[in-house]
């Protein structure tokens, strides 16, 4: 008789530890559910889980900048005409949600002005560390948005520029003194980003940037009222880093990205 009752109390508890089971898994969300809940982009896969985010990516841009200057001679006010030349730039930027990231890395500018009536050149190089604070203007409009292959970034941040410049009067080099011709500054920069997700790993984009420099001698010569700029216009290619193993921040919406952190 106590046999029967032991054996009955183990049947008991095994069907009831049986049906416990079943029903965790039933109001546990699988992986696939996680994966959907994370955007339908055909780069996305199913085992790529809600809590595992990357954060980090790499940029290197190339375009042509167009030097902004003042140039003054026997006191003629000079129109400047700018010269299109070339740029490019290495950038790290960290995303910390969908809306907002911290970027910061360093570009070089060659860059030169001509006066096409009596044959003036400037010319110069740029060397520029800076970072800046991104906000993702689509997220931040439309947090429940389900597709994130395309983003429009602004940006704002400051930074140091060393520069050097050469100003001539098309044969002789009119020289100045070095504090003239090369020299750090301050500067602060505005600007905006189109980019395009080509792939998981990899993001496509449009950059306009406008550096506000802190001198007015980057044309090698101090006149005007005004501090001497430089525009940049150029695409640029992102590495996501760690994209192929785990959810990044650039691949995901706003309300998924909550979303992912109440299912984590």
């Amino acid at each position: 008789m106590k046999l029967r009752v032991i054996i009955c109390i183990l049947l008991c508890t095994c069907f009831q530890w049986v049906f416990s089971q079943n029903s965790t898994e039933q109001l546990k969300p699988s992986d696939s559910d996680k994966a959907l809940r994370l955007g339908a982009h055909p780069w996305r896969t199913a085992d790529t889980l809600a809590q595992k985010k990357a954060h980090w990516s790499i940029a290197v841009e190339a375009g042509f900048d167009v030097f902004s200057g003042d140039m003054k001679s026997t006191g003629v006010d000079i129109v400047k005409f700018s010269q299109i030349r070339p740029y490019g730039g290495l950038f790290f930027q960290c995303d910390f949600t969908p809306i907002l990231g911290l970027g910061f890395g360093y570009s070089y500018a060659n860059y030169g002005a001509k006066r096409t009536a009596d044959d003036w050149l400037v010319y110069g190089h740029n060397h520029s560390l800076e970072a800046m604070l991104t906000v993702d203007l689509v997220d931040a409009w439309n947090v429940k948005r389900e597709q994130t292959i395309f983003s429009w970034y602004v940006f704002a941040g400051g930074g140091a520029s060393y520069y050097s410049a050469t100003l001539n009067d098309g044969i002789n080099p009119i020289v100045h003194s070095a504090a003239d011709n090369n020299s750090w500054c301050g500067f602060a920069t505005v600007g905006t980003l189109f980019e395009f997700n080509i792939s998981r790993s990899f993001g496509l984009g449009a950059k306009v940037e406008y550096h506000i420099n802190g001198t007015d001698n980057l044309d090698a010569l101090k006149s005007g009222v005004t501090n001497d700029h430089l525009p940049y216009a150029g695409l640029q290619l992102r590495w996501k880093i760690g994209a192929t193993t785990r959810n990044h921040i650039r691949n995901v919406s706003q309300a998924v990205f909550s979303d992912a952190d109440r299912m984590a």
